[in-house]
């Protein structure tokens, strides 16, 4: 790994032209910030209206990408209901120990419901 030399650091530092560079480089940083502020505000703005999903979907059209289909990932499973969405939450929150347990009260309540048809 390099050194660092301070004194050819502190050197540089005290030159006009790092300097202009730093500061041109603050000011290009500081236009960029502006132009993200008037973007969030717009983003809020179009989320305010209930329009910006429509713009997303419009967006995605005209540029041929696939808005609506979750990105694939091995540990997301789509829930049919909120009911399902509120159940699969509930069990990704338990931690291991708790998940063990609740699986073998699921299996002899199973069970039990089995038994009793027969």
């Amino acid at each position: 790994m390099p050194e660092l030399d301070l004194e050819k650091l502190m050197t540089l530092a005290g030159d006009k032209k790092v300097a202009e560079n730093a500061g041109s480089l603050m000011g290009m940083l500081q236009e960029a910030n502006k132009t993200l502020q008037e973007v969030q505000k717009s983003v809020n703005l179009l989320k305010n209206m209930g329009v910006f999903p429509v713009l997303v979907r419009g967006i995605g059209k005209k540029l041929e990408i696939d808005v609506e289909t979750p990105l694939a990932s091995d540990s997301y499973v789509q829930p049919k209901s909120d009911a399902h969405r509120v159940l699969i939450n509930g069990i990704n929150s338990m931690t291991d120990e708790q998940l063990t347990q609740y699986s073998k009260v699921l299996q002899d309540a199973e069970k039990q419901a089995t038994a009793k048809k027969g």
